[in-house]
């Protein structure tokens, strides 16, 4: 203990955790204490288990790393950051899969059955979770099977089901007592206290939600704190409480913020905007709405909008009310025909310069918000391509690697790496659809990324300097990577060439190699008319020659910056 403690001060009070020294013993030790570190300070342990994963990778430590990376995973998952906790599960799950421990993957499969519950997720986070169950009653690890049987009865719990959560809550109690899990106790009493509150019962709930603090308090657990004075608020809330909920709703809200709860605080702020409006404030309850909608990701459905339409209603109509009484009272003392006609035509000249700058301000507003919805079409469509299709396609190479690990001579690794090549392409596009403008610079930083991955090492790259900072459309960063990538995979695959060169400089971009060369008059193949196309889309003409040795395909266009 004494080592741990000694370890964890040195990684949480530097930092130059980059530069630390890890060794095996210190990696396994970190993550076994990762529920210390991420309830101290999130930031230091998305760091922290940042570097472990990067040590346990470089050493071939696989263990390690899977169990590293999924702590990544929860660390982001819980400080909001979802789209990149994701892929740390998937990475995870897969290493554990190769590594056969049936414990580990149900850790990975209950972090993941929690994150498309928070998608509202509902079939596929119970598949996870019942996974997660079985795994872990096969590997003998009561703690996890508690877990899974746990979020399991929330969903039931949130359902309606009050039986079957009641039944699986006490079942994970008498466990968890079984084998003093003092953390998992925190838990599930919250979880029975939320049962109790949907029966009806807020006293027996509060005296469950009380244990909850008690034994997170003593643990230090400040972010599992802030979660039970929550529900302390949630349970009056429930019992009809409004106004004696909303104490315990401040005091959450402020505990989240200061830890970095991203997730909870929008959820608290949420429900601190409907309780200021039902106790009749509405500036308040506005107030808290319009910083709920500025976080990213709020947890409120499409009925948000909508109250907060309702809200504004209301506040502007309250000012209103009072601006026409003050100016009732001011054109009650005009007296005389000569002030009244004066400020009739001060009243008229700026009416009319008001609506000449009202309607440029318009269409400045209208451009904006086309171009605010074309950004966030394009973020939406790449979001769900990450969290949904990219998930599938995570997961169905998952479990094609545990069916070739499961079947003899792997007949199915042809289909697994097409699965993955999939996965591949489809992240490149989410790249380039992501971005708002790009340059030169980062269409070549991606394309040496891909050269890489290729069996040549005979790959050149030349960025005329002229084009360093030159701007691209998404359009065009897409269409110009897919053109570069076609023509590297031909010359490698078909040139037999020593060296190879990518460049570009205004108003050409090309792939040269010093190979066998070819008879572009034979067809072109329908890899040459993918070129033609991706030339076309940028505005350009390709130009193909076979001047042996050696080949080159180029396009020639203006593109406008």
């Amino acid at each position: 203990m004494k080592f741990i403690a000694l370890l964890l001060s040195t990684f949480l009070c530097t930092s130059g955790l980059a530069q630390e020294s890890l060794s095996r013993a210190d990696v396994a030790a970190l993550n076994e204490q990762a529920y210390q570190i991420y309830t101290a300070d999130f930031a230091r342990a998305d760091s922290i288990f940042q570097r472990t994963s990067q040590v346990a990778a470089e050493n071939n430590w696989a263990a390690e790393e899977a169990a590293a990376r999924k702590n990544l995973g929860i660390v982001r998952f819980l400080a909001g950051d979802y789209d990149a906790a994701l892929p740390e599960y998937q990475a995870a799950l897969s290493q554990f899969e190769d590594l056969g421990d049936e414990v580990g993957q149900a850790s990975v499969l209950v972090e993941m059955g929690n994150f498309f519950l928070k998608r509202k997720d509902q079939a596929r986070a119970g598949e996870l979770l019942d996974r997660a169950a079985r795994l872990a009653r096969a590997g003998g690890d009561d703690v996890l099977y508690g877990n899974a049987r746990d979020i399991r009865a929330m969903m039931d719990l949130r359902a309606g089901n009050l039986d079957a959560a009641g039944e699986a809550l006490f079942e994970v109690l008498a466990l968890r007592r079984r084998i003093q899990d003092t953390v998992g106790l925190s838990y599930v009493y919250d979880h029975i206290a939320s049962l109790k509150a949907n029966q009806g019962a807020p006293a027996a709930a509060l005296v469950y939600l009380d244990s909850t603090i008690q034994i997170r308090e003593l643990l230090g657990d400040r972010q599992g704190m802030a979660i039970a004075v929550n529900n302390q608020g949630e349970t009056l809330l429930v019992a009809g409480d409004t106004a004696g909920a909303i104490p315990y709703l401040e005091r959450s809200l402020g505990m989240s913020t200061a830890v970095g709860f991203t997730d909870l605080r929008q959820w608290t702020m949420g429900l601190l905007s409907q309780s200021y409006a039902a106790v009749g404030q509405p500036a308040r309850a506005l107030a808290m709405q319009r910083s709920v909608q500025g976080l990213k990701d709020s947890l409120y459905d499409v009925a948000t909008s909508a109250q907060i339409a309702e809200m504004q209603e209301k506040y502007e109509s309250v000012k209103r009310e009072a601006e026409l009484a003050t100016r009732g009272e001011q054109l009650a003392r005009r007296t005389t025909y000569l002030v009244l006609a004066l400020l009739l035509a001060t009243l008229l000249v700026g009416l009319l310069f008001y609506r000449a700058q009202r309607q440029k301000q318009r269409r400045l507003e209208l451009q904006r918000q086309a171009e605010a919805a074309l950004r966030d079409d394009r973020l939406r469509i790449s979001r769900d391509l990450h969290d949904h299709l990219g998930a599938e396609l995570m997961l169905v190479a998952s479990n094609l690697n545990r069916l070739n690990h499961q079947l003899p001579e792997a007949p199915l690794e042809p289909v697994t790496k097409q699965v993955r090549y999939a996965i591949e392409q489809m992240r490149e596009t989410i790249w380039a659809v992501r971005l708002d403008a790009a340059t030169w610079s980062d269409l070549f930083a991606r394309l040496r990324g891909f050269g890489d991955k290729l069996p040549h090492d005979g790959i050149r790259f030349e960025l005329d300097p002229a084009l360093a900072d030159v701007a691209l459309t998404p359009h065009e960063v897409l269409n110009l990577f897919r053109f570069g990538q076609e023509a590297l995979a031909n010359a490698v695959k078909h040139a037999r060439a020593a060296n190879i060169v990518v460049s570009a400089r205004p108003g050409r971009f090309s792939v040269v190699d010093d190979g066998v060369g070819f008879d572009p008059a034979a067809g072109g193949g329908f890899g040459m008319a993918t070129l033609r196309e991706r030339a076309v889309e940028v505005g350009g003409e390709l130009f193909i020659s076979d001047d042996a040795p050696g080949s080159s395909v180029e396009i020639e266009f203006k593109i406008q910056n």
